[in-house]
């Protein structure tokens, strides 16, 4: 067998040549914001709300190899106006610009994202009965927004280059919060809303539920007084995300599902109070996290317990 050796004390190692490193990320941006507003109390019954916002938005540098420089600045207007109809309901209007620099980097251009830039127009009625126990909201929204950032066309979230494209998202909102009777209290919000892709078609950020259902009702013991008992359901739609790093199978969906969640609390004394939680009980599995590519289970069925001092 032969047997190789070095004399380490007279070993001389070759001369390594290193190339040029260049700055990770070196750029730095700045944003001044101005706005003012007036409320004008045109009659009892009508009001209107004038208003505005103005940034000025520059940045300077590289990151990465990629131009971060801009000099951008923008007056954004807002308005909104309300009508009493009656004591109980009162209609609204609103008309928001949006203007909203960005850090990221334009995966088609190599250079800083152009602002978000859009309108946001909402109606709506808010309503009260039961001298003023109980409330109730509808709203409907549109939202038009260009230079909105996308995922990169790899589908890596953690690619810090961007695809852009101009969204539109409407929907509605109803709710509705109060006593409705000396012993029950209800929280009910319904939310339906949708957001499509104007340039590339289609429907965009499908990781976000089209549906959101949320309700919880609390119940006051008449014979104990202090006793509080509650349930609560949080449901939501599908969900999906199209990542074409999986290849063929390419989609993570998540079925609609829903939470359901119950309470009790009771006042010891003016000081003291115990409260339980229960979470998820029926232990539904559930996946969530879409947005960062990636989707981890929810909280599994969970449980707390507490005491509270208040002096």
């Amino acid at each position: 067998m032969r047997q190789l050796t070095t004399n380490w004390a007279s070993w001389t190692p070759q001369s390594v040549t290193w190339s040029d490193f260049s700055d990770a990320a070196n750029y730095k941006q700045k944003i001044d914001s101005f706005y003012a507003a007036t409320r004008l109390h045109l009659t009892d019954d009508l009001k209107l709300l004038l208003g505005g916002n103005y940034v000025q938005a520059e940045s300077n540098g590289n990151s990465y190899g990629s131009d971060m420089s801009y000099d951008k600045d923008k007056f954004s207007p807002y308005a909104g106006i309300t009508y009493n109809f009656t004591p109980e309901y009162t209609g609204y209007a609103s008309y928001t610009s949006i203007f909203r620099p960005q850090t990221g980097v334009d995966e088609t251009t190599n250079q800083a994202l152009k602002a978000v830039e859009g309108k946001s127009y909402e109606v709506g009625m808010k309503s009260s009965w039961l001298d003023n126990k109980l409330t109730g909201t509808l709203a409907v929204f549109k939202t038009e927004q260009n230079n909105y950032p996308l995922r990169s066309s790899d589908g890596n979230p953690l690619n810090r280059k961007v695809l852009t494209s101009d969204l539109d998202s409407q929907g509605v909102e109803v709710g509705l919060a109060g006593q409705l009777t000396d012993h029950v209290n209800l929280s009910f919000g319904y939310a339906q809303f949708s957001i499509k892709d104007k340039k590339n078609g289609g429907e965009a950020r499908t990781y976000n539920p089209s549906q959101t259902l949320n309700l919880l009702a609390t119940y006051t013991v008449p014979v104990l007084p202090k006793l509080k008992i509650g349930a609560g359901l949080r449901w939501q739609d599908s969900i999906k995300l199209y990542d074409v790093s999986l290849g063929d199978s390419n989609l993570i969906k998540q079925n609609a599902y829903a939470l359901v969640d119950l309470m009790a609390s009771y006042d010891v004394n003016e000081h003291i109070s115990l409260q339980a939680n229960g979470n998820n009980i029926t232990d539904k599995k559930y996946l969530n996290s879409f947005p960062d590519g990636q989707a981890f289970y929810g909280e599994p069925a969970n449980y707390t317990v507490a005491v509270k001092f208040k002096y």
